[in-house]
This record gives C-alpha cells, structure tokens and sequence, in this order.
C-alpha cells in the first residue's frame, strides 16, 4: 500500500495530496460540462485494494460517459460507427 491510499496516513503532504486529487477531478468534471456528478470521496475497497477514490454510483457514472464521449469523438474521426442512442435520450 502506498501513503495516499493508507487511511491511517495523515501527514499533511498527503492530505493535501488528496485535496489536490479530489480539485483535480471536480476541475475535470467541470470541464466535461459534467457538474450534476458530485462524487464523494473516501477510502473505499475495489479488487480487494483500498483506495481513495469517488463512490461506486459517481465513478460509474463517469467512466459510462467518458466511453459515451470517447464512441462520440471517433464517430466524429470517421474511426467507428457513432454509438446508439439510448432510450432516454431523445
């Protein structure tokens, strides 16, 4: 395990580590025109890995539409048929 995901690790260089992490990605989301997502954040279990990371529903949410974003942009390219739309979109 390393110091940013030891939940016991307070040091105040790690903190603001993961104050910086956690700017970082509500920049991102930002960005992504995405704000309607607001992930919390915590030391979380995944793969028998404890991590700090953003919820379960939050990170799901946001790898669905980056790979919705990633079908958009190579439709875009002419690299791959643009991604069917889904049934709550209109």
């Amino acid at each position: 395990m390393n110091a940013f995901n030891d939940a016991s690790n307070h040091r105040p260089d790690i903190n603001r580590l993961r104050e910086l992490f956690v700017e970082l990605d509500t920049m991102t989301l930002s960005l992504f025109e995405w704000g309607d997502i607001e992930p919390t954040y915590d030391f979380r279990e995944r793969n028998n890995l404890t991590r700090f990371t953003v919820d379960s529903i939050s990170r799901d949410e946001i790898l669905h539409r980056l790979l919705k974003e990633n079908h958009r942009r190579a439709a875009a390219q002419g690299e791959a048929p643009p991604a069917e739309p889904e049934e709550d979109e209109e």
